[in-house]
């Protein structure tokens, strides 16, 4: 069987210079898409969300639980599908999320960033129930 020219430098890579490929191929990995001086992005563990069932119109409390391995500073963005997220003033791992005025199935989305531009997003399903506006 004849091998187009490309092919057989195809299979000749694979055979022959497969352990120097895998090594080639792992340094460029390192090089291009690690993350920037090693920087590594933050974890989160969980998120609370109290109660995780909320009337229309009515709130909940929700708490991001994260680390960072470099142990950087972490610093929150928030934001909901279609409810209302009310920032603490000094608390930045956790919020206030206010109900819309349907009943259904939302959403509560955190991003956790570092100060050298490393982030990981997380979310929690928030059920809402029918009543509960004055």
């Amino acid at each position: 069987m004849r091998l187009l020219p490309g092919k057989r430098i195809s299979k000749f890579i694979l055979t022959w210079i497969s352990p120097l490929g895998w090594l080639l191929l792992i340094i460029w990995y390192v090089v291009n898409l690690m993350p920037a001086g090693g920087n590594v992005p933050p974890i989160i563990h969980g998120i609370e969300v109290s109660p995780s069932t909320v009337q229309t119109g009515q709130t909940a409390s929700v708490r991001v639980h994260a680390s960072d391995p470099d142990g950087d500073e972490i610093h929150y963005f928030w934001g909901s599908a279609l409810g209302r997220i009310q920032l603490d003033r000094f608390q930045d791992d956790q919020c206030t999320y206010v109900a819309p005025d349907l009943p259904g199935v939302d959403f509560v989305w955190v991003t956790a960033y570092d100060d050298k531009g490393a982030e990981v997003e997380g979310f929690e399903i928030v059920t809402i129930a029918e009543g509960g506006t004055d």
